[in-house]
């Protein structure tokens, strides 16, 4: 953006723009992994592109990726665990796939601790990788191959982030997390939460509406949460999202009727376990909200945004897929997607919020 670097080459605010380049380099890279994933999830291409612009352009996350945070990383990380865990599970565990998920893991534990949860219940999809149901229905765990690939993770991640908690541990008395040091600085925020000024977390979440005001900003809401669209580019995300995801909720019922309940374990297990890493960051989010820093933005729930759209564009892929629809239809539906998600993109970027900058820079 030509106008970002009006203060010249000297001025003091050139070292913030640069900073603010290297995250608009991690969101081109997140981009290209996401591009990568649905290229894993997807049978069709039509459905890699819809998944890939669905993340990409929507507005919010494209603003994660401009300003100077850690969470533009830890999003990339997300991305690259996802598609080394899906290419563990259709290829088999190599020490390709281990290296690529050990890179990843390492980012995001140096980046971003809400979103720990998706490294926690990566375990047991990995031990899954390496357990086999024998003819009388026993779960037996190839021990001797978890153990390797497993400990090759291990010695990537260590490799690459364990010397900063051994250096946080040693410079901050034992605070190897930082958060006892975090804490005492921010008292002041603290002494202002909503838990130590006596209000309940009922009345946090019904009078306040922590989750209701969040969805606005998850979908665009640039500057400090100031800069809103217009009222139908939310009605317009919040149906397509409702519709998606109750058409893989159906999907999933009707094809567990079908079968007699029995369907794909391996994928099942990696959803509910990736459900349930979903689940730990609104958690950590909610709580942090009520005992520290009522923060109701929607970009909190970002580590859940690549999870939530592969369910969602299966959805739309398993309703497209299942009409007597020609290719071409079903082309010309998913462009139709594609182009309002770019078209809304556009109209809050530079009809809404790029005004408003120009108008106070």
């Amino acid at each position: 953006m030509p106008y970002a670097d009006r203060g010249g080459a000297h001025s003091a605010f050139n070292p913030l723009l640069v900073a603010r380049y290297v995250n608009v380099f991690f969101g081109i890279l997140s981009a290209f992994y996401i591009w990568l994933l649905g290229r894993r999830i997807f049978d069709k291409e039509r459905y890699v592109w819809l998944f890939a612009i669905g993340v990409s352009f929507l507005p919010q996350y494209l603003f994660i990726h401009t300003y100077v945070n850690t969470e533009s990383l830890c999003l990339l990380s997300i991305a690259v665990i996802l598609h080394a865990l899906v290419c563990m599970h259709q290829d088999g565990v190599s020490f390709k796939n281990c290296a690529g998920f050990a890179i990843g893991a390492s980012v995001l534990t140096l980046s971003y601790y809400n979103a720990y949860g998706i490294l926690l219940f990566s375990i047991p999809i990995f031990i899954s990788y390496f357990s086999h149901k024998n003819e009388q229905g026993k779960i037996s765990v190839d021990i001797k191959s978890m153990l390797k690939y497993g400990l090759s993770i291990v010695g990537i991640w260590c490799a690459l982030c364990l010397w900063w908690f051994i250096r946080q541990g040693i410079a901050l008395d034992g605070d190897f997390l930082g958060l006892s040091h975090r804490n005492d600085g921010l008292v002041m925020i603290w002494e202002h939460s909503m838990k130590t000024q006596g209000i309940s977390f009922m009345d946090m979440l019904t009078k306040y509406k922590p989750v209701s005001t969040s969805r606005i900003s998850f979908i665009a809401n640039y500057g400090s949460c100031s800069i809103l669209g217009y009222p139908w580019i939310y009605v317009i995300y919040e149906l397509f999202y409702l519709i998606g995801l109750v058409l893989i909720v159906s999907e999933v019922i009707a094809r567990i009727r079908e079968s007699g309940g029995r369907i794909k374990s391996g994928w099942l297990f990696l959803h509910l376990m990736l459900l349930a890493a979903d689940v730990s960051v609104f958690v950590l989010w909610i709580y942090y909200c009520y005992s520290f820093d009522y923060q109701p933005q929607g970009r909190y729930m970002f580590p859940t945004l690549f999870h939530m759209y592969w369910l969602m564009i299966k959805g739309y892929e398993y309703l497209l897929e299942k009409r007597r629809i020609t290719d071409i239809g079903k082309n010309v539906t998913v462009a139709v997607l594609s182009l309002v998600i770019s078209a809304i993109l556009l109209v809050y970027v530079y009809g809404i919020a790029v005004p408003i900058y120009l108008a106070n820079a």
